[in-house]
């Protein structure tokens, strides 16, 4: 992995796992980049020219990013529905169908729970990326770190998810900030 590569997932595990809450557009707008990336790459696939995945790829990013800062709740649920099929996809080794089943349901209560418990749906999302992602540089940075590496990941979505908490006092659960 290019140090460029390891220096910029850093800032980024740093973000996602101290400042979450403080970054979420950012963090949604770095997820549906990548998705409005992808669907433009297939949409050019799909028009039968491979010549436009680059510029179909950013057009179709940058309008997913245009509507994220126009509807972010509705992001919001797509974001944790998401996350809910990652969770299934984590810890359940099962047939398609029952798999497909879990990650619906979880998907769908994370995002109608994530109309009441924004903030702590949130920060606990990325406290768990960031801690994760900044655990895998570590021990990839320091090899000597790895048979400590899952007491490294606990340790620092710990420390992120009581920093967010402590830095967002002010905020109610659904995101809104008490001051308003």
């Amino acid at each position: 992995m290019s140090s460029l590569l390891l220096i910029a997932l850093f800032v980024l595990g740093i973000l996602y796992c101290f400042c979450g809450l403080k970054t979420r557009k950012l963090a949604l707008a770095i997820m549906f980049f990548s998705i409005g990336y992808s669907l433009g790459g297939v949409l050019a696939l799909t028009v039968g020219n491979p010549d436009l995945i680059g510029v179909l790829g950013i057009v179709v990013a940058v309008i997913l990013i245009l509507l994220i800062f126009k509807f972010e709740k509705i992001f919001v649920c797509i974001y944790f529905f998401n996350e809910g099929f990652q969770l299934v996809e984590s810890f359940f080794d099962t047939d398609v169908g029952t798999y497909f089943f879990l990650a619906m349901v979880v998907g769908v209560l994370l995002a109608a729970l994530s109309f009441k418990l924004f903030k702590v749906l949130l920060i606990l999302s990325t406290a768990i990326r960031g801690g994760l992602v900044l655990a895998i540089i570590s021990t990839i940075l320091v090899p000597a770190l790895a048979p400590f590496e899952l007491i490294i990941t606990i340790g620092l979505i710990a420390l992120g998810t009581i920093f967010q908490f402590s830095d967002n006092r002010n905020m109610t659960l659904d995101g809104r900030t008490s001051l308003s």
